[in-house]
């Protein structure tokens, strides 16, 4: 999933990490990431989307968990 989840402008990178995370690497500008954070999720994320979910102008992320049956929302990722 690509968005400008930190709003420096720069398109960073949401993937699944492992069957109950979520990595986030922030673009640099230069085709470089920063290191990954890494979020928890319910167990077997599948799916992601980014949307301003909460009002606060950044995208939020939405993960689908097929395991748990579940929707996690992370928002304010980048702080």
């Amino acid at each position: 999933m690509l968005a400008d989840f930190n709003g420096d402008g720069n398109m960073d990178v949401a993937a699944a990490g492992d069957a109950i995370s979520v990595s986030v690497l922030l673009g640099t500008g230069t085709g470089s990431f920063r290191p990954d954070v890494n979020f928890l999720v319910a167990a077997g994320p599948i799916a992601m989307a980014a949307a301003n979910l909460n009002g606060s102008g950044m995208p939020d992320l939405a993960v689908v968990d097929l395991d748990s049956s579940t929707i996690t929302v992370l928002t304010n990722i980048t702080k």
